[in-house]
């Protein structure tokens, strides 16, 4: 058995370059009430959290195969009827076999950091408003304050009553636990910074130095209590942990990677806090949008996941529009309003007709959007 499992994992890389799982799906989009058919191509997780956040309730499942990589513009074409979207994650070096049937491309995830070069003052200016009120509160009105550790004792108080309980509950199916060995060697690298009330820790952060760089990889609450969230406790995480990369001398609180979703949570939360957005250029594959016609129900797919994707000069947003039907005369301060990050270039809008129209966010002013 272990030989074989030996054998399995050097095979997969390999593997994988030729073959990947196809997947062909249906049920009713969220908030659109729309059916919608979309064809996944991947060796990744994808699949799973795009039927979460895209579908009213998890979509049945019609078909699976394997897919030949090589051939898979064929595959699109000769399937483009039976499906409204497909979305693939697959190699980087495929991209020039897919160029015929690819309308979009982007990571499966993007960067975030934050700027704590500067005066506090200043690092604040970039919160979304409502977490500067929440800056303001922290410490008076919700009575929190933290400490900093290195010692193993707290860490397994971490990793078994904080990190552990609330990534299986925020994440449910699609969390990821990464094993006590590999966080306990991040510890050894960094330190805990925990958050306290009542001189109880509640909640912690885990953060690596590196130079001038603190890199925050991850965060718990206490048995991933409900009750600790509504008392601020993940507010007081984001604040204290950037106030600790500033007040210590670090010019980048690195935020790790979210979802290239506009609307993943976890990039919001991010975003809010004044992060900016960057291409994952460690990554080795690529999400490939593929669309056999554009309408109403591909417009509504974006309008609700908007995705980020990579152009030329950059980072866009890519949304559906379901305003007016001629997208020109949509409203370009709103828009920016709600998906304006640092980072981003702008948005491209797909109309239900099939229009589409690339907006830079120089074009309006984006002073005070975040």
């Amino acid at each position: 058995m272990l030989l074989l499992n030996t054998l399995k994992n050097k095979l997969y890389p390999v593997i994988s370059r030729y073959l990947a799982n196809a997947t062909l799906v249906n049920g009713i989009l969220k908030g659109a009430d729309k059916p919608f058919r979309c064809l996944f191509v991947e060796n990744s997780n994808m699949m799973d959290y795009v039927c979460t956040q895209a579908y009213a309730s998890y979509p049945r499942i019609l078909k699976k195969w394997k897919a030949w990589i090589p051939d898979l513009h064929k595959t699109i074409i000769n399937n483009s009827s039976s499906f409204d979207l497909c979305i693939a994650v697959l190699p980087k070096n495929i991209g020039s076999v897919l160029s015929r049937v690819c309308d979009f491309t982007g990571d499966e995830w993007v960067r975030q950091y934050i700027d704590t070069s500067g005066k506090f003052e200043e690092i604040k200016k970039h919160f979304h408003k409502t977490k500067i009120q929440v800056s303001n509160q922290v410490r008076h009105k919700y009575g929190m304050s933290y400490r900093v550790s290195n010692d193993l004792n707290d860490f397994e108080l971490f990793y078994y009553r904080m990190y552990v309980p609330h990534t299986k509950i925020k994440f449910d199916n699609q969390a990821y636990i990464a094993s006590y060995e590999v966080m306990k060697g991040y510890f050894k690298k960094g330190f805990l910074l925990l958050i306290t009330t009542e001189s109880q820790d509640i909640a912690g952060a885990l953060c690596v130095k590196n130079d001038d760089v603190l890199f925050f990889r991850d965060q718990g609450v206490l048995d991933g209590s409900e009750v600790y969230v509504k008392r601020g406790a993940q507010y007081a995480i984001y604040y204290f942990t950037i106030h600790y990369a500033w007040e210590n001398g670090f010019k980048t609180l690195d935020t790790m990677k979210s979802r290239s979703c506009l609307n993943d949570g976890v990039y919001k939360t991010k975003r809010d806090w004044g992060a900016t957005v960057y291409a994952d250029d460690e990554s080795d594959a690529s999400v490939y949008y593929m669309i056999p016609r554009f309408s109403e129900t591909i417009s509504a797919y974006f309008n609700n996941n908007p995705a980020i994707i990579n152009e030329e000069d950059g980072l866009y947003g890519l949304a559906g529009w379901q305003g007016a039907y001629d997208i020109a005369m949509l409203d370009k301060n709103e828009l920016s309003k709600r998906y304006f990050s640092p980072g981003l270039k702008g948005m491209i809008l797909l109309s239900p007709t099939g229009g589409k129209m690339k907006m830079s966010f120089d074009e309006v002013s984006t002073q005070g959007l975040i």
